[in-house]
């Protein structure tokens, strides 16, 4: 005889069983409705069977053109494609070397209409001198033999001319950056070096200060530093630095700010020569030069190609330019 059920084990039966029917009529009402939203079928159209196409014969298509290394031929070289050229010195043709040594400019004339003069260097015949790069051009006893005053004085002078040893090299940091342009001021009695840098700073190093004294010999002497000073001139990368030969007292800098100043060294007051008319227009300044025989007049060169001349003189200051090349110019000089 089966055990009689708790109260408790026939309600959990019962529920059981309630939940299986539950379950099981959401489960038809969810099949009637899917049925009942389910579209009726379309009747399919009858299929057209296609007449079956010939078979193309296939064929292996051939590059129209070969290397000579691929077809394992020597290759052949058609003598009429070569226009003004020999063909021996086609094939012989060597690679590029990069040039070194000194070179003559009567070797390297090119010839052609452009160039008519070819190989003529006259148009330098004035410049040669007899005196030779590295060679002294007098002696001691040239200086004892010489009988013109003047010239015996001036070879006195230039004999005694030393290099300069307050420090060495290393020890005179004009900038903190990278040096761009430098400029010698050449007075005797203050002679000031000139270096900017990439940022715009000036850095002025006074060779007449007090050399410091110490021993070669030892290598734990204190050194003093020299006095050099710095100004931010320019708000971009000096590029030119020069000094005037007509004019002691300046010292004209130019930079890719777009801008020309003149530093007046009696007042110490650096005024501006030249800027484009609009604020907004960039006109990067790569080099700057003046002829002693202009001294208001002021030529430039630009990282766009062009070639500038100004008038100090004029009220605007307005520029002259000229587009010589679609490259950069990086630098010029003025013969004077």
């Amino acid at each position: 005889m089966a055990p009689e059920l708790s109260a408790f084990e026939a309600r959990r039966r019962a529920n059981v069983a309630n939940n299986a029917k539950l379950l099981k009529d959401t489960q038809d009402a969810a099949a009637k409705m899917k049925k009942a939203a389910k579209p009726v079928p379309k009747p399919a159209a009858p299929r057209k069977r296609k007449a079956p196409a010939e078979p193309a014969q296939k064929t292996r298509v051939m590059p129209t053109r070969q290397s000579a290394r691929l077809s394992g031929t020597e290759p052949v070289v058609d003598a009429t494609s070569i226009k003004g050229e020999d063909l021996s010195v086609w094939e012989s043709k060597p690679k590029r070397a990069r040039t070194t040594g000194d070179l003559k400019l009567d070797k390297m004339a090119i010839e052609g209409t452009r160039w008519a003069n070819g190989g003529d260097t006259g148009a330098f015949a004035s410049f040669a001198q007899g005196a030779q790069p590295g060679v002294r051009t007098f002696t001691d006893d040239d200086i004892k033999d010489t009988s013109d005053e003047k010239l015996k004085d001036l070879r006195k002078s230039m004999n005694d001319l030393e290099l300069y040893d307050g420090w060495q090299p290393n020890d005179i940091k004009l900038t903190t950056e990278r040096i761009y342009a430098m400029a010698f001021h050449p007075i005797k009695e203050k002679p000031l070096i000139f270096a900017g840098d990439k940022k715009g700073i000036v850095g002025v190093f006074d060779a007449s200060q007090e050399k410091p004294n110490y021993d070669d010999d030892d290598e734990d002497a204190d050194i003093p530093l020299p006095k050099v000073s710095a100004f931010e001139m320019h708000t971009a990368t000096i590029s030119s630095i020069i000094t005037p030969l007509c004019d002691h007292n300046s010292v004209i800098s130019a930079s890719y700010d777009s801008t020309i100043r003149c530093l007046d060294l009696p007042t110490q007051v650096s005024s501006q020569l030249w800027q484009p008319a609009d604020d907004s227009d960039d006109l990067k300044i790569t080099c700057v030069d003046m002829s002693p025989e202009q001294k208001d007049v002021l030529v430039f060169s630009t990282m766009y190609g062009s070639l500038g001349r100004i008038d100090r003189r004029a009220k605007a200051a307005e520029a002259d330019l000229w587009n010589l090349t679609d490259n950069k110019i990086g630098g010029f000089a003025l013969n004077p």
